[in-house]
């Protein structure tokens, strides 16, 4: 069995693993202790959280967690993405990933490492938002023109690379959810596009750092796209209308990551 594995560098060190179980998601913290038994010895897919904040300093901690997580990549993980705030863990440790492995940092695409052969992925940000299209050899929707600025996107990007591709389509939302200027930076706009975007959606994964993003979220009213599931701190806070439940079960989230396998092998 491989597993599927996105880490999210948001805050607090801590892992999040998400049991897919039937049609339900269960969300259960994992440690040093138990993270043999829990995720490198289960049976079941595992989406794996792993989220750390720069403040505490724990770089021994967080070279452990990354090393583990190396261990399972090798053989197992579907997709691995992490995101370094402040960037450089992967240089201050011999951090091993095996599969996909990227880091953004503020947004950019600062490096990649693992499958040599990989074209770019596409993904984009105005500081904010990552689309990871299913088929990895595609052309970048998107691309920074220094290391300092983020890539950018357009309607007309959006239109002619994401909603006319009929691609399935995973989208991360990270930082401030107020501020992801996907068109437009207002709560009416993002509901727009995100509701025309939503018929192609696989899944939309939403990390949320602030509370008052909650609010902005729910405001949205996204109830078309199957899945949208915000964390703060590491808790679960709010679903969307469409949850496991009703709107997207096991084998298809699975599912939507499975011709990752075909290129890992």
């Amino acid at each position: 069995m491989k597993y599927l594995m996105v880490v999210l560098v948001a805050g607090g060190i801590y892992y999040y693993v998400n049991y897919f179980k039937g049609p339900s998601a269960n969300i259960v913290t994992v440690n040093d202790g138990n993270f043999q038994a829990v995720v490198l010895e289960s049976k079941k897919p595992v989406l794996l959280f792993f989220y750390w904040d720069k403040s505490t300093s724990a770089y021994g901690h967080v070279r452990r967690a990354m090393n583990k997580l190396g261990e399972l990549a090798r053989d197992k993980a579907i997709f691995g993405q992490y995101s370094m705030r402040d960037g450089g863990m992967d240089e201050k440790y011999d951090v091993k990933l095996d599969g996909v492995c990227v880091r953004f940092e503020n947004g950019a695409e600062q490096r990649r490492a693992g499958l040599a052969d990989l074209k770019e992925t596409p993904s984009l940000s105005g500081g904010q938002l990552f689309l990871m299209i299913r088929d990895l050899t595609a052309e970048k929707i998107a691309s920074s023109s220094s290391r300092s600025t983020p890539p950018t996107i357009t309607a007309e990007d959006l239109d002619e690379k994401v909603y006319k591709s009929k691609k399935p389509v995973l989208i991360n939302i990270t930082a401030s959810a107020s501020g992801c200027s996907i068109v437009d930076a207002s709560a009416e706009a993002f509901t727009s596009v995100a509701g025309k975007y939503g018929e192609y959606a696989d899944f939309y994964f939403m990390d949320v750092r602030e509370a008052k993003n909650n609010a902005f979220l729910q405001k949205c009213a996204i109830s078309n796209i199957p899945s949208a599931v915000s964390f703060y701190k590491g808790r679960e806070t709010f679903k969307s209308h469409k949850t496991y439940e009703d709107g997207i079960n096991e084998a298809q989230f699975i599912g939507m990551f499975l011709p990752y396998l075909e290129i890992i092998k």
